[in-house]
């Protein structure tokens, strides 16, 4: 199973959500920790229909990997 992970507006994927992502994959699961456009490094930096892009390019990535 591949599990997407991601962080609220103004969040990092490195802040409140990776140990979320952390134990997650270590229960086995393919998990992506993705950097939305909506955090506070990327300050929306593309549209909604890019950030949707991102999140089935995570998705395909994981089922390369088995999910």
């Amino acid at each position: 199973m591949g599990i997407v992970v991601m962080h609220g507006k103004g969040g990092s994927p490195d802040r409140w959500v990776n140990g979320l992502a952390d134990g997650i994959a270590s229960r086995g699961y393919i998990v992506a920790n993705l950097d939305m456009p909506w955090s506070g490094q990327r300050d929306y930096d593309v549209d909604i229909n890019a950030a949707d892009a991102e999140i089935d390019k995570a998705i395909a990535n994981m089922r390369s990997k088995g999910a």
